[in-house]
């Protein structure tokens, strides 16, 4: 158990460190506790014994009065809460006469009670007795607690000390009893002789029985001196002494341990930094240091601990591995503060890094998001972002320290992507963004009009297929519908803006105009649609003239009107009519092939079963060379071409005659 000694007007005694330390409480006031409460001592909570010092007074009359005594008493057991009191200096005789003539005053004596009263006391020690101009005072009783006699002379003989059992008797004058000392009483010196011009005797010292006083003085002899008082130890043992200073009581304690905590400050840190390292003791000690460790192994050690705050700090490394660390804060104690300590876990973490990544995709397909954390050993959740929008959330990290995240579909062209990594044991968090391309696919095909195709025959058209997106397509199919077949021609696989050369074949089986459409589909999905369109035909059979042999046709005002049929059971006929002198019909003019034509009309379409009369204007030349030669007569060749739709010309003849009316 720990022993706490008391200080009462407090002296506060700080002891070596570690080590506990001692309150003594000093009392000088003459008077009792349960008198004056200044004498008063509460013992304080946690003490459970005390150390008494109780000093009784020297007697007076100069250098001459008897000394005082001084009992210890150690380990007096006690009750925090109870109350001791200290009687100071009571009981003290008068020493006889007055003026130079008085003999000293007896000293009083002192003790410590529990009571309220001064009985039961634990120690008393008792005061000297008086001395006078030439005689001694008794001391006061020590080792056997009896109070010594006080010096005197045959007939002024000094006082008997109090005994542990009754008082001390005045000194009795032979000269006059009269002259005589009082004797003493429990607590009380009695007083010395008095006596009239001569010295008076000393008084007694008070105690546990007080002494008694000395003889007053006669002309021969000086008056006696007083007894000293008795000293009492009520149980245990007392170390005596003597005294020869004043009345007093100390009564002391060895502080109780004041209890500590301790309350560590230590962030979670990086790997490689410096971290301040801070520990809080409460309340503030008187001083001690406290050692920060790791594992057993020291962070920094014997830091001071701030006697106002109670913080010690340090700066210090951190561990050096990542991960769950226990760092130690102890308290070394101090005085009266014991020691203390605590632990914490803290999160080291080493620095990690985290990089996402997205493989161009083609529009409608999933954008797939991978992130790769360093080091890969890291644990955690990544999540995923497109275009500041969460796309996957806590996508926890393999063991390969890769996650992966599916977008879904998104718009063609380029999305910012990020990765944010939650950080794991050991491992601070971390982000990257970067970019991901959406490409669009796309084909642009052209139309096909193939006009008029003979109904039977086949007509072919080259397309023109242009890959008008952002990524390669390889074709997959071309198909065509109705009378058109299609096939890939040039066209496997395009880059981007890169053109090929697709095939349709028209084979009409019927008249009428028809349409349709050739479909190209290559892979990603992309497909383009181009309309076709022709007309079928019959082939047509020739033209035919109107019959004009032996008939004479007539040029009125330089124009001659031509008849010409278009057969039943054919295509629309396309005819050319051309009209051409004969040779040798005009002088100068028919000479020359080309001055021998007259006139024709171009590319004139004729319905089946129909005729169609077409006037021909004849050159102002022939005309010129007629009327100059006079002739109003010739022979001339019609010439009738039909043309197919293939391009093949049928050209038939037929001899006319010609009249020139002006």
């Amino acid at each position: 158990m720990h022993r706490l000694v008391a200080v009462a007007a407090a002296t506060l005694v700080a002891a070596a460190p570690a080590q506990a330390s001692t309150t003594t409480n000093t009392y000088t006031t003459v008077g009792c506790g349960f008198i004056f409460p200044a004498n008063t001592f509460v013992v304080p909570a946690g003490v459970t014994s005390v150390d008494l010092e109780v000093n009784g007074a020297r007697g007076g009359g100069g250098g001459n009065g008897g000394y005082g005594a001084t009992l210890t008493r150690t380990n007096v057991s006690v009750t925090p809460g109870e109350s001791l009191y200290a009687c100071v200096g009571f009981g003290p005789g008068t020493g006889g006469g007055s003026g130079a003539q008085k003999g000293g005053d007896g000293g009083g004596g002192s003790l410590v009670t529990r009571w309220t009263n001064m009985g039961g006391s634990l120690v008393t020690a008792g005061g000297g007795g008086g001395g006078t101009a030439t005689i001694l005072g008794g001391d006061a009783g020590t080792t056997f607690f009896a109070g010594f006699a006080g010096h005197g002379s045959v007939t002024a003989p000094g006082g008997l000390g109090g005994d542990p059992t009754t008082f001390g008797t005045g000194g009795t004058s032979l000269l006059d009893p009269l002259l005589s000392g009082s004797d003493g009483d429990m607590f009380g010196g009695g007083n010395g002789g008095w006596t009239w011009g001569y010295l008076g005797g000393g008084g007694g010292g008070g105690g546990a029985y007080g002494g008694g006083g000395g003889a007053g003085g006669d002309p021969a002899d000086d008056g006696g001196g007083g007894g000293g008082g008795s000293s009492s130890c009520s149980i245990g043992s007392c170390t005596g002494a003597l005294n020869p200073g004043g009345a007093s009581v100390r009564i002391s304690y060895v502080n109780p341990p004041v209890p500590t905590t301790t309350v560590l400050s230590a962030p979670n840190a990086r790997v490689g930094e410096t971290v301040t390292w801070k520990a809080v003791v409460a309340p503030a000690p008187s001083g001690g240091t406290v050692d920060f460790t790791s594992g057993g192994s020291p962070l920094c050690t014997g830091v001071l601990v701030d006697t106002t705050t109670g913080v010690a700090e340090c700066l210090a490394p951190a561990p050096s591995q990542g991960g769950a660390w226990s760092v130690q804060a102890a308290f070394s104690g101090s005085g009266d503060f014991v020691t203390s300590n605590t632990t914490k876990a803290i999160q080291m973490t080493a620095p990690s890094t985290v990089r996402v990544t997205a493989s161009p995709v083609v529009r409608g397909a999933d954008l797939v998001l991978k992130a790769q954390v360093t080091p890969a050993s890291a644990s955690g959740t990544v999540t995923f972002a497109v275009d500041g929008a969460t796309a996957c959330a806590d996508v926890a990290v393999d063991g390969d320290g890769a996650a992966s995240c599916n977008a879904g579909p998104r718009a063609s062209g380029t999305h910012k992507v990020s990765a944010s990594y939650s950080g794991g044991a050991g491992h601070d968090p971390a982000s990257d963004s970067s970019t991901a391309s959406v490409l669009e696919g796309r084909l642009a095909l052209s139309a096909a009009d193939f006009d008029t195709v003979l109904i039977g025959d086949s007509a072919t058209r080259a397309l023109t297929l242009q890959n008008t997106g952002d990524v390669p397509l390889t074709i997959a199919s071309v198909r065509a519908d109705g009378p058109f077949v299609a096939t890939a021609g040039t066209c496997a696989t395009l880059a981007p803006g890169a053109t090929c050369a697709l095939s349709v074949r028209f084979t009409p089986a019927a008249e009428p105009m028809v349409s349709g459409t050739v479909t190209v589909a290559a892979d990603h999905g992309v497909a383009v649609t181009a309309g076709l369109s022709g007309l079928g035909i019959k082939a047509p059979k020739p033209a035919v003239l109107a019959p004009l042999t032996g008939k004479t046709t007539t040029i009125i005002k330089g124009r001659v009107a031509v008849t010409t049929t278009c057969p039943e059971g054919g295509g629309a006929c396309k005819v050319t009519t051309s009209i051409a002198l004969n040779k040798g019909e005009i002088k100068g003019v028919a000479a020359k092939v080309s001055r021998r034509y007259l006139g024709k009309v171009k590319d004139v379409v004729i319905a089946p079963g129909t005729s169609k009369t077409v006037t021909i204007k004849v050159t102002k030349r022939f005309l010129r060379s007629a009327k100059r030669h006079g002739t109003t007569k010739f022979t001339a060749t019609y010439r009738l071409v039909t043309t197919l739709p293939s391009g093949e010309r049928l050209v038939s003849t037929q001899q006319v005659k010609l009249k020139l009316v002006p």
